[in-house]
């Protein structure tokens, strides 16, 4: 502890140190202002609004506003920093990997709850969301994990080509709940679409699930 101490009261952490942590503190609170103000009045701004967008635009940022003010506030801190250049570089792609999980986070729950809103729109005949819903935050979390893996220049041509043999035979294991889905939300569309022409001409034309057919 005194040791500490001493360190705080000495000119090596006062020229080094001083101004590195003050800016980090200063981005947090400037983050932590943004937040609580500027945040805020777009919400209530965004409330006489129509378009549900735009607050789930706004809820999808929320929780990252201050971790983003953060993380540029600790890059800009560490370019005055005298550190070595090999935990330099450490750093500098933890930092990368944190934002780039973050923006990945803020994505999945801007893209479902888009999702959420268009699927409302659709009316009560429109199947289950759940199975989507989850399809959507595993397709945008691995998305972001191969842009981190590619931050890290790792090689991700092997895993695109895992992702696509296995996407080809999920789709395979699981295409008669998909067409089933596709007919559910033909079936309940107040105007013709290529969904209800698809299932008219393809399917239904051919006697594949007849318990479909539309009246």
């Amino acid at each position: 502890m005194d040791a500490f101490i001493q360190f705080l009261n000495s000119t090596s952490f006062t020229d080094q140190w001083l101004v590195p942590l003050a800016i980090v503190a200063g981005g947090t609170l400037a983050g932590m202002i943004f937040k609580r103000v500027v945040h805020s009045r777009l919400i209530k701004a965004a409330e006489p609004s129509k378009w549900e967008g735009d607050n789930v635009i706004l809820a999808a940022v929320e929780s990252q506003i201050v971790l983003w003010f953060f993380l540029l506030a600790l890059s800009l801190a560490f370019r005055d920093v005298p550190i070595d250049e090999h935990y330099g570089l450490y750093i500098s792609k933890i930092l990368k990997i944190i934002l780039i999980a973050s923006i990945t986070h803020a994505s999945a729950k801007l893209v479902v709850g888009l999702f959420d809103i268009w699927s409302k729109q659709q009316g009560s005949g429109f199947p289950s969301t759940t199975i989507f819903t989850n399809i959507v935050w595993i397709t945008v979390y691995a998305i972001g994990l191969l842009i981190i893996f590619d931050s890290l220049n790792v090689s991700i041509a092997p895993m695109l080509t895992a992702l696509g043999v296995g996407g080809v035979g999920s789709f395979t294991c699981f295409k008669g709940y998909f067409i089933r889905c596709i007919c559910r939300a033909a079936y309940s569309a107040e105007q013709e679409s290529s969904a209800r022409r698809f299932c008219q001409s393809r399917l239904w034309g051919n006697g594949i699930y007849p318990e479909y057919q539309l009246a």
